[in-house]
């Protein structure tokens, strides 16, 4: 018998981290469900403090030796003795899958014989399953382990691991029994780097430990200055500097600031030296690594924690941060960024988002937080999310249903199965693109030469269109509850659609909104930016009482010139102002854009995504589903010429009407694509002339 029997092996490249905190909680709390389970630690831990709970966990620890060392080589030679095809084998496609990038050949390399010395291990102690946190090295080593055991394995992936170096990434995901992203945007990326093949996806959270975030209450200031705090490893993907620099921007609007950074790293001696030379020695503290009991102190000081993740040149950005939820699990607001993962846990109304190293946006969040009653309204909206979905303690037990269920020991007592993702009964969702509507209008023959009678409905027959849907049960909804049932938080019910209007014409005042709010229905309007509060555009008080009436408003650009066709600076430079001139004119989050034209492109979607929008509508023709991508969405382009019937023919989906409105569209984008977008639109306005010729 072994001297020690375990169902399950932990694998981290080094246990215990200070700045990996999560990995403790979770082990511990596995072996709470009564799971036996150790860890082993791929290379000894460079902190030279250790976590007061790690050090309970240090009897259960296995560290793998350095590479000098017969233990480890007596492995090797072991291995090769027993199973020399199978070793060699999996050397192979270890460099096979690696040779690309020389560092990460070697670093591989190195790990394989203490891969080999954890397969020794697996079998001395029995252990059925490994888990390993990380996809990228402990995972390699859990694999290798797997192969030459027989012993399953499963991974979490957080960020770095995935986003940075993907080698060997889809043999893992195919060969592990399971894996686990800690968000949606994970799940997805691992989707598609696995393939057909790959393994099955659980989405867990990361989670804050409740018990210890108690909420506090909110400070009033009475006239002191805003206090803001930061607690994060001090790396340069965590957006630190950009803190430091809109700390200055607020003070030379003489706005009070004092601002903690807490936290251990290389960046400390350039944040440094960034704090003197804007002359915030003050009123910029970095005060180094703080325990549990300290950072607990420092949540109660603060009135805002931010931290305005980036992502670098290297590819390195944030998960989920943790740091984050247990900020607002003890009720703090928060201002973060909209890379990767944290728009699903600082959602809107739950904190504040800004566009990675957007310092003047990160410093308006910060100001827009100094009135007490924004931050108790957020506070305790965040609390209730983490609360309800990122609780480290209910996450954990769920984590342990997984992994008994995978080690074959049953469900432990108290670990339900877990539902993945819940939808509702909508299984797919329409959107409706309408442009002009126009009051009294005729037959389009009867027009004036000046209305383009492809994206103009007539008055009679959008109040038709409006009837139908109606009757035929269509519930509307809005662009971030569409966002929220792609991501899995919220059901929608069969029969949801979106309306949406585009170029902010005045008809949508006029015309549009009073008959949708007679029928109950509620639309999506996109408003050029630039030309808010002109002759020719809306006013800024129409766009807020459509706000007041529960319409949604998004952007259509700052001046509705076709993205595609534009220099990428231009292209960013329409997406990022017309959603500051709106926010700043409005009052409150732009977090939706509608492509001018219908034209986008991939490099325009990652703009989009980057400036801080969480989703794009387009005018490719279909419906959109459940579990596809969150950021574009299609749209269905309503013409002048579309009647009610044929309205109830693209709805349902009916062969006929589908399948010729697709072919029409295909053939336009096809037209498109060849001309170019230039030369297109000069096309399209010729003909628009030859027709206004006719007229007279």
């Amino acid at each position: 018998m072994p001297e020690r029997e375990y169902a399950l092996g932990y694998v981290t490249m080094r246990f215990p981290l200070l700045s990996e905190t999560f990995v403790i909680q979770e082990l511990r709390m596995v072996r709470e469900q009564g799971i036996p389970a150790c860890v082993f630690s791929l290379a000894a831990p460079t902190d030279p403090l250790c976590h007061p709970e790690a050090s309970r966990l240090l009897p259960h620890c296995f560290r793998l030796p350095f590479a000098f060392s017969w233990s480890l080589w007596g492995a090797v030679a072991r291995m090769l003795r027993r199973r020399p095809l199978l070793v060699l084998g999996l050397l192979g496609r270890v460099v096979a899958g690696t040779w690309r990038r020389p560092g990460v050949l070697l670093r591989t390399l190195a790990l394989f014989p203490k891969s080999l010395l954890l397969a020794e291990c697996v079998q001395r102690y029995r252990i059925r399953h490994l888990h390993a946190h990380f996809a990228n090295y402990p995972t390699t080593a859990a694999w290798i382990a797997s192969e030459l055991t027989g012993a399953g394995f499963s991974f979490t992936a957080h960020a770095h691991d995935i986003f940075v170096d993907q080698s060997l990434l889809a043999q893992k995901l195919r060969r592990a029994t399971a894996a686990f992203p800690i968000s949606d945007y994970n799940r997805r990326l691992l989707e598609e780097v696995g393939g057909a093949e790959c393994c099955p996806l659980h989405v867990v959270h990361m989670g804050a430990d409740l018990a210890r975030c108690q909420p506090r209450p909110t400070a009033v200031g009475n006239g002191r200055p805003l206090r803001i705090l930061s607690v994060a490893r001090l790396d340069p993907m965590k957006g630190l500097h950009h803190l430091i620099q809109a700390c200055h921007l607020l003070d030379q609007q003489a706005m009070g600031v004092e601002c903690i950074i807490a936290g251990a790293g290389a960046e400390r001696t350039r944040l440094e030296r960034l704090v003197g030379s804007l002359s915030l020695q003050g009123k910029v503290h970095l005060v180094g690594w703080a325990d549990s009991r300290r950072v607990a102190e420092l949540l109660a000081w603060a009135d805002v924690f931010a931290l305005p993740c980036v992502r670098t040149a290297s590819g390195k950005q944030d998960g989920i941060p943790v740091a984050l939820m247990e900020a607002m699990a003890c009720g703090l607001p928060v201002v973060s960024t909209t890379i990767s993962g944290i728009p699903e846990l600082v959602r809107p109304g739950c904190g504040l988002l800004v566009a990675p190293g957007d310092v003047v946006a990160l410093a308006q969040a910060l100001e827009g937080l100094s009135d007490a009653r924004v931050r108790a309204r957020l506070a305790g909206a965040g609390r209730r999310l983490v609360a309800r979905e990122f609780d480290a303690r209910a996450n954990a037990v769920v984590m342990a249903g997984h992994l008994a269920r995978l080690a074959g020991l049953g469900t432990p007592p108290g670990c339900p199965a877990p539902a993945v993702t819940r939808h509702g009964e909508a299984d797919r969702v329409l959107a409706l693109m309408y442009h002009r509507v126009l009051p009294q209008g005729g037959a389009p023959a009867t027009w004036p030469a000046e209305v383009d009678p492809i994206y103009t409905v007539s008055e009679h027959v959008f109040a038709s269109h409006l009837d139908y849907l109606q009757e035929a049960g269509y519930r509307t909804v809005s662009p971030e509850q569409l966002w929220r049932w792609r991501m899995g938080w919220e059901a929608l019910p069969a029969g949801a659609l979106l309306l949406t209007f585009d170029d902010g014409d005045p008809s949508h005042l006029e015309v549009v909104a009073p008959m949708l709010e007679a029928r109950g229905m509620r639309g999506a309007f996109f408003v050029v930016a630039g030309q808010v509060g002109r002759p020719a555009g809306p006013a800024w008080d129409d766009l807020r009482y459509l706000r007041k009436q529960g319409h949604a408003l998004g952007s259509h650009t700052l001046s509705h010139r076709p993205l595609a066709a534009l220099s990428p600076a231009e292209a960013r430079w329409e997406l990022a102002k017309s959603r500051a001139v709106l926010e700043q004119g409005l009052g409150e989050s732009v977090l939706f854009a509608s492509a001018p034209h219908g034209s986008y492109s991939r490099q325009v979607t990652r703009m989009a995504r980057r400036v801080g929008y969480l989703g794009l509508f387009t005018s490719g023709f279909g419906d959109n589903r459940a579990r596809t991508s969150p950021f574009t969405w299609r749209r269905m382009a309503i013409r002048g010429d579309c009647s009610c019937q044929d309205l109830a023919g693209l709805c349902s989906g009916a062969w006929l009407p589908w399948h010729s409105t697709r072919l029409r569209t295909a053939a336009r984008s096809a037209v498109r694509r060849t001309l170019g977008e230039r030369t297109y639109r000069g096309v399209r306005v010729h003909l628009l002339r030859a027709r206004e010729w006719r007229h007279d």
